[in-house]
């Protein structure tokens, strides 16, 4: 009898590890997290939380000189282009953790272009990181990617179409994730903001701080609540909430 029991506890954990995707991981300070998109303006700020977290970064970089200029001379950075996907070879090297923050510009070209960046360039990423077992793969979207009549596709090049379809590659992938859909970014000073969580991608839009979208990010890497989620975030004038913990555990897995 107690052997059936057993049995059937190991049946039960082995059918719920399979529906709920990738297993739990645990980010440590010792791992190290590769920045992509790290020049831009969310992931500058995203690499200067992980240093003050005592995080280990390694920050992608197309041009040495650019990201240096951009990020200070205390960050570790590798060169590589995420188009060209042979060379992102040496910046997997070490690296337990992915934060893809890049994004294509509004009016890009060539390989520039939200196929390339959004879609392409993900994949790549999503590829590399399941043939080096990392741990988490943290990707910044956006708010709107289901709505296909949304204006930013008209404008610019169909961008939330391709950035759907490169969260569609990671959400396939097996890889743990945590896949964040920030309203318009903005920098603006202003009151205390709380982030707002929402699901379903029905809202249009809705500002937040890209300060508040790192503080998100940081908090995702060390939830095992946040895995395998994809959600919506904005913000509103409010108390400032430190604790992201039980709105990642009020959200639905993919």
């Amino acid at each position: 009898m107690r052997h059936f029991i057993q049995q059937a506890i190991s049946t039960f954990l082995l059918l719920l590890i399979m529906a709920t995707g990738a297993a739990a991981a645990t980010v440590a300070k010792g791992d190290v997290i590769l920045v992509v998109g790290s020049t831009g303006g969310t992931g500058k700020l995203i690499v200067r939380d992980l240093l003050a977290q005592n995080y280990t970064v390694k920050a992608m970089v197309r041009d040495l000189d650019r990201g240096r200029e951009a990020l200070g001379d205390n960050v570790p950075l590798v060169k590589a282009d995420l188009t060209d996907k042979p060379s992102l070879a040496a910046a997997f090297e070490g690296v337990g953790v992915v934060i893809n923050t890049a994004g294509a510009g509004l009016k890009s070209k060539g390989k520039a272009t939200p196929e390339w960046i959004d879609y392409k360039g993900t994949v790549h990423l999503v590829d590399l990181a399941k043939e080096n077992n990392i741990k988490k793969f943290v990707l910044i979207s956006s708010m709107g990617v289901t709505q296909e009549d949304h204006f930013l596709n008209r404008i610019a090049n169909d961008v939330l179409k391709w950035k759907f379809k490169g969260e569609e590659a990671l959400r396939a992938s097996g890889v743990t994730y945590s896949i964040i859909r920030p309203g318009g970014l903005t920098n603006k000073p202003g009151p205390e903001q709380v982030v707002q969580f929402y699901q379903g991608d029905q809202l249009k839009g809705g500002p937040i701080r890209r300060e508040d979208v790192s503080r998100v990010v940081l908090a995702a890497l060390q939830s095992s609540s946040a895995d395998n989620k994809s959600y919506e975030i904005m913000a509103v004038v409010g108390e400032r909430v430190e604790d992201f913990e039980p709105r990642f555990k009020a959200l639905k897995a993919d």
